[in-house]
């Protein structure tokens, strides 16, 4: 009988461990040097221990594709958790914060490459909580989303003719450029694509040339859909700057970008 206890018991120890390999609890880094591991979809916790201390992690993707985060906490009187995650040479992508009464939240999506990347997390001075924290870098492999360093013509992004590519713009005025290529003289229209919002317009500019634009059109919160007329165009590249307005509310919303040929 004892056996069999201590093989139940066994069994229950092996079932646990399953269970916690999707959850990670260590020390964080405390600079980019030193920043700890951490693998995507995965549920990291920690918490501050100090008014003002930062936690560095850092992951891996060995594709492309998109992440969004996912950050939780208890609810709690006061305080404010201050995220960023930056790129390997240390530039910041994107940042946002997790306030007291946000028990959960998850970020949009944001294109990127395969590379590594950091993600810090940092209590704000005068709002401190040494409550725990929990975020998971949640991550889907995809070619077909912006690589979002893509915010000049010289950084364009290529993409395929009769594919359709998503991206956001993380920013107000912000920019994504995309480059796309047709082999032969023909004529192409241009899908855009985005849900409702309260307010706010995206640009699609259409470019033959750096300094030549060609047409432009406009997708306001309320048109989910917009296609443009058709261009007969000869065989070259081209250049597509899909842009906000300052007040938009736009930011952070998903697109979708098909050039038609």
């Amino acid at each position: 009988m004892n056996i069999v206890k201590r093989i139940i018991c066994m069994i229950s120890l092996i079932v646990a461990f399953a269970l916690l390999k999707n959850i990670e609890v260590q020390a964080a880094g405390t600079s980019f040097a030193t920043a700890t591991q951490i693998n995507v979809n995965t549920d990291v916790t920690d918490n501050y221990s100090a008014k003002g201390e930062s936690d560095y992690y850092k992951f891996t993707l060995s594709s492309p594709g998109y992440i969004s985060v996912t950050f939780s906490h208890k609810m709690v009187e006061s305080g404010i958790w201050t995220n960023k995650l930056y790129y390997e040479d240390q530039s910041l992508i994107y940042e946002f914060n997790s306030k007291n009464y946000d028990a959960s939240l998850t970020t949009c999506n944001i294109g990127l490459p395969a590379g590594t990347y950091y993600y810090r997390s940092e209590s704000y001075y005068d709002s401190y909580s040494a409550e725990k924290y929990t975020f998971r870098i949640n991550f889907n492999a995809s070619a077909n989303w912006e690589t979002e360093k893509n915010n000049t013509l010289l950084s364009a992004d290529q993409i395929n003719v009769n594919e359709e590519y998503f991206g956001a713009i993380h920013e107000k005025g912000g920019r994504d450029w995309y480059k796309f290529s047709i082999p032969s003289t023909g004529y192409i229209s241009i899908s855009f694509l985005h849900q409702m919002v309260e307010y706010g317009i995206w640009e699609i500019s259409f470019y033959s040339e750096p300094d030549n634009k060609l047409i432009e059109i406009y997708s306001r919160n309320y048109d989910e859909t917009k296609t443009s007329c058709n261009i007969g165009l000869p065989a070259g590249d081209y250049y597509i700057m899909i842009s906000n307005d300052s007040y938009s509310s736009c930011s952070d919303v998903d697109y979708s970008l098909k050039i038609n040929y």
